[in-house]
């Protein structure tokens, strides 16, 4: 009787054969069994064929033939069992991991979900995922013409919701009812929303870079206009202390991008622009949880990026 391996050295075992590629056929069963398959070479290729004809791979006829092929043989380590139970139980967990590694889904579409084993020649079930429903709090229905290009939700789940169609700029409770619904007259698209962490709303319009924001009873605290912006407006990240916004100008401005801090009554704090003389040019910035600004420059004296990092 062969030395049996413990069924911990199963998986070095398995780790020593399974690269062997096993999704080089695409038949079904009878495909297979019509293919003219050459099975000389099948035990050094571990039960695999070639058919010349296709100049493709064969998977195996025989899953007997491909089980002995992975069980071990004895050796001078293994250690050495009399044990039937021992025997059938490596075997068992042999069949097992081989059910796990070589199941093919190609056509499970085709087949209700059901994949094929080409070398166990069975069926495999369908995949399934047990998911927990999600518990639904709120479902709000909105007509088409009410429907938000952006939504913000406030710490008290408030929702904010700008209306391309009425161009108008609404906050409503959890259930979709209306808090309150004001028109923002030309600050046209709305390109960015935000909330600060006094929960005032932020709101970048593609006209002029204009920066607006409303307190949460949907008046208008402050406005801030930048001419000569480009119309994709500006794009704003609020900080614990100031909201800092990253400008793209005009083509015809002489202008390169720039980045401007504000404190949260829409006084400028500070403004970063590119070196003109060294090719300098703002790409963007991010604002770090430590707090501190990383103005990304575009460094061509370096021959590529730059980091400068600065309080908001």
């Amino acid at each position: 009787m062969p030395a049996i391996l413990p069924l911990p050295r199963i998986f070095s075992v398995l780790t020593l054969v399974l690269p062997i590629t096993l999704s080089l056929a695409s038949h079904t069963f009878a495909q297979q069994q019509e293919d003219d398959c050459d099975y000389s070479d099948a035990a050094a290729n571990f039960g695999w064929g070639w058919n010349p004809a296709t100049d493709t791979s064969c998977p195996p006829t025989d899953p007997e033939q491909i089980i002995e092929l992975f069980l071990p043989a004895a050796d001078g380590d293994a250690p050495e069992t009399e044990a039937p139970e021992a025997e059938e139980l490596f075997r068992e967990a042999l069949i097992d991991e081989l059910r796990l590694q070589y199941c093919d889904y190609t056509d499970a579409p085709l087949n209700a979900g059901w994949g094929w084993n080409n070398v166990l020649l069975e069926s495999c079930p369908p995949v399934t995922a047990n998911h927990a429903a999600p518990v639904v709090v709120s479902d709000i229905a909105l007509p088409s013409i009410d429907y938000p290009l952006h939504l913000h939700v406030s710490t008290d789940s408030t929702l904010y919701l700008f209306h391309p169609a009425k161009n108008t700029l609404a906050a409503r409770h959890l259930d979709g009812s209306v808090i309150w619904d004001v028109p923002l007259q030309n600050s046209t698209f709305i390109t960015d929303l935000k909330l600060t962490p006094n929960q005032d709303l932020l709101i970048a319009s593609s006209l002029g870079g204009r920066l607006l924001a409303f307190h949460t009873d949907g008046s208008l605290a402050w406005q801030i206009d930048q001419p000569g912006v480009s119309n994709s407006g500006p794009d704003i990240q609020p900080g614990e202390t100031a909201v800092v916004a990253y400008y793209v100008p005009e083509d015809n401005t002489g202008m390169e991008p720039f980045i401007v801090s504000y404190d949260f009554s829409g006084t400028e704090r500070w403004r970063y622009e590119g070196n003109a003389d060294q090719q300098q040019k703002v790409e963007g910035f991010t604002l770090g949880a430590d707090g501190l600004v990383y103005i990304r420059i575009d460094a061509p004296e370096l021959e590529g990026k730059r980091y400068v990092v600065v309080q908001q």
